[in-house]
């Protein structure tokens, strides 16, 4: 089974989205997470993918769940809706 299909990835899209709701810019999340702009930037633009190491950094920077930078947030708040329903 794929789990991609069930969970897609969303790593760039979700730091982006962090970083700018936070209101910081690249730079300054670089250096807090103690990588270059470069680096930081390429993960936005899912041209490199961070390490579980950075993720977890970054999770613990912006006082966010893993799954919250990992995964597609869209599917997972359908995934809790539809057991939500399944529940009831």
């Amino acid at each position: 089974m794929n789990i991609d299909y069930l969970m897609p990835i969303a790593i760039g899209k979700n730091l982006r989205n962090l970083r700018i709701n936070f209101g910081y810019s690249q730079q300054e999340i670089s250096y807090m997470l103690d990588v270059t702009q470069t680096t930081y930037s390429k993960w936005e633009s899912d041209l490199k993918t961070p390490t579980i190491r950075n993720i977890i950094k970054a999770s613990q920077f912006f006082k966010v769940p893993l799954e919250d930078i990992i995964f597609d947030d869209y599917l997972l708040k359908k995934m809790d809706e539809q057991a939500s329903t399944m529940s009831s």
